[in-house]
């Protein structure tokens, strides 16, 4: 079987259960392909042991979750830049 997954944010978020669904029927991919977020959970599935990749994709999705901002931050907004765990603010490059 061959996984391809996609980019973008949201899309990334949902591959995780549609892995986690093919886990449970015991269906393994044999090629993983990805774009973007795509590529970073296909690293995750394919960099762990098939035992711990839906612990390391639940892992992975909770911290970009907690750290993750889809709003840009702004001149005129500067507090939609995401806090660090050190308390600062990152910045955008521009």
């Amino acid at each position: 079987m061959f996984l391809v997954l996609a980019g973008g944010n949201a899309l990334g978020a949902y591959q995780g259960g549609a892995y986690q669904a093919l886990h449970e029927r015991g269906l393994a991919p044999d090629w993983i392909a990805g774009a973007s977020i795509g590529a970073i959970n296909g690293a995750i599935i394919a960099g762990n042991h098939p035992q711990q990749r839906i612990q390391k994709l639940k892992q992975f999705w909770m911290v970009a979750e907690q750290f993750g901002n889809p709003i840009p931050p702004t001149r005129r907004h500067p507090q939609r830049a995401p806090v660090l765990p050190s308390g600062r603010r990152r910045r955008r490059r521009s």
